[in-house]
């Protein structure tokens, strides 16, 4: 495991291309590029790979990018679908009133519109904001928790705890960024500043909060990296069946020879090596033998379609490159708007198909031949070549109304074991795709942008944990006066460690098994609700 000091966790390689950032995160196992422009995992400046894993040479993923589509109420399409930059359809910062898009007070806070952020900054200011003589660190500080709303902009933008509930992130009283890992980058892009240079289409009028996360830790997630997309409607256009697509690129190793996989019971797609040697290829290293695999999968909403182009292949196949070719396939259909069907290739007519639709392009197991494989599909024909596969998966649609947000969870998974066949990774990735959802539920993550009145002053004086800190065994203590209550017990991510409920007692022991660090004990009663710090030793 990558050893993380606190301040260096973050490789400080910021270039500017066009109008827009990029700069790496890579807090665990994981270097990702990140851009404020819409494109994810790419080296936008020298227009390289930019998802590595394990400190190899190799990359794992080429670019990755949302595609976010809706018709109004007259049936008009509003889309902002970002291929590879330098076609975008979003762009760095908030949403803003017209005009201020260029204004010195826009471009001053925002031109720049990705902020780094760590679990150990965030606990190391709860710990000492009240303490004689305390300075934040400059990242606590430039949390950008308030937005500027004298251009227009939203009066909230980065998630914040809000310790006095006034709607205002004010750190020299406590407040502090709600994040999710051990280091995070949050982005903030919009769709409205410029016209879409890749699709063509009418803007959304969307602002979307992407929080990118990994964990340092001794398992699989030490090789993963988390997202979390909040998609707010800025516009005054309700649409009721707004669409959200994952695109990525996932060149893995050596680019030419790659495979494509999605598995509905698990909400996920996944590139593998079309054999169990992986060469080099126009100048990307391959991983050599038993190659692994990357795979994508949504946390929190159910695919509703998932299927995959090939870079030169047949024009109905390939890339997209009008608004029209991304509704098609944002709608599950080919992109020159033509079914889905099950078996062969997946189009009418290719060897092996039928007439029967489908949602989801080769959805069985590459290890079983009698399933629809790209890999039994080879065996059978000998007509499937492996290529520079991209894949991506549509999310089932939802309404975004008018002042709503939507909230889209991802993991990244990456697995390989040397000892195992690019086809046995594939089995080892389903494993930790089934660890990295469980891990998800035990969060109890909401799309709240705020956590609002974390702290009722009413419960104060009536409840008192001792001793604080501890070493993980510790009492609660309340007055007689106050009745039955219930206690939650979370970490700084916001992961439910402990819970219980309905107590009585006076006086209630709890043995906490947990990792050293600060943690939050939140009490409700009848009376009302208080938050403590817990600090383990």
């Amino acid at each position: 495991m990558k050893k993380i000091l606190l301040g260096v966790a973050l490789t400080l390689t910021t270039t500017s291309f066009g109008q827009f950032s990029n700069i790496t995160l890579n807090y665990n196992d994981v270097s990702a590029r990140l851009t404020d422009g819409g494109v994810l995992f790419q080296g936008v400046q020298e227009s390289i790979a930019g998802y590595e894993v394990g400190g190899w040479s190799q990359t794992a993923i080429f670019s990755s990018s949302f595609w976010f589509a809706a018709e109004d109420s007259l049936s008009d399409l509003h889309m902002s679908a970002t291929g590879y930059i330098p076609s975008e359809d979003l762009f760095p910062g908030p949403i803003a009133d017209q005009g201020e898009y260029g204004s010195a007070a826009y471009l001053n806070d925002y031109s720049g519109s990705i902020w780094f952020m760590t679990a150990g900054y965030v606990n190391f200011h709860i710990q000492n904001y009240n303490q004689p003589g305390y300075v934040a660190n400059p990242t606590i500080l430039n949390w950008p928790g308030n937005g500027n709303t004298s251009i227009g902009v939203a009066e909230q933008l980065a998630p914040y705890v809000d310790l006095n509930g006034n709607g205002v992130y004010e750190p020299i009283l406590g407040d502090y960024p709600e994040i999710r890992g051990d280091g995070a980058m949050f982005i903030v892009m919009n769709d409205a500043a410029q016209a879409h240079a890749n699709t063509g289409a009418t803007a959304l009028g969307i602002e979307v909060h992407l929080m990118v996360y990994q964990y340092a830790t001794g398992d699989y997630k030490n090789q993963a990296t988390f997202m979390n997309a909040r998609v707010f409607n800025r516009g005054d256009i309700d649409y009721s069946d707004f669409k959200c697509s994952m695109f990525t690129d996932a060149d893995l190793g050596g680019y030419t020879d790659d495979y494509y996989g999605c598995d509905p019971s698990r909400n996920a797609i996944f590139t593998y090596n079309g054999d169990n040697l992986d060469e080099d290829n126009g100048g990307a290293i391959g991983y050599g033998s038993n190659p692994p695999v990357i795979g994508v999968m949504s946390l929190n909403n159910s695919m509703a379609q998932a299927g995959q182009f090939t870079s030169g292949a047949g024009a109905a196949y390939s890339d997209p490159v009008s608004s029209a070719d991304y509704w098609n396939y944002m709608n599950g259909k080919w992109k020159d708007g033509s079914d889905w069907v099950y078996g062969g290739a997946g189009f009418a007519g290719s060897p092996g198909s039928t007439v029967a639709p489908t949602n989801f392009i080769f959805d069985g197991s590459p290890s079983d031949i009698n399933e629809w494989s790209e890999t039994s599909y080879d065996l059978a024909g000998g007509l499937n070549a492996p290529g520079d596969r991209r894949m991506f998966m549509n999310i089932e649609s939802s309404s975004l109304m008018a002042g709503a947000v939507n909230c889209y969870d991802f993991a990244i998974v990456y697995a390989r074991d040397v000892t195992n066949s690019n086809i046995e990774n594939i089995t080892l990735l389903k494993s930790q795709l089934d660890d990295a959802q469980l891990f998800y539920d035990t969060m109890n993550y909401t799309c709240n942008q705020v956590a609002l009145g974390t702290e009722e002053l009413s419960l104060e004086n009536y409840f008192r944990i001792q001793p604080n800190p501890t070493t993980g065994t510790f009492v609660i203590e309340k007055e007689n006066q106050l009745g039955d209550f219930e206690f939650s017990i979370s970490d700084m991510a916001g992961r439910v460690v402990l819970s219980e409920g309905v107590l009585n007692s006076t006086s209630t022991t709890i043995h906490l098994k947990e990792e050293p660090g600060v943690y939050l004990v939140t009490i409700s009663s009848q009376e009302g609700r208080t938050t403590k710090r817990l600090i383990i030793q």
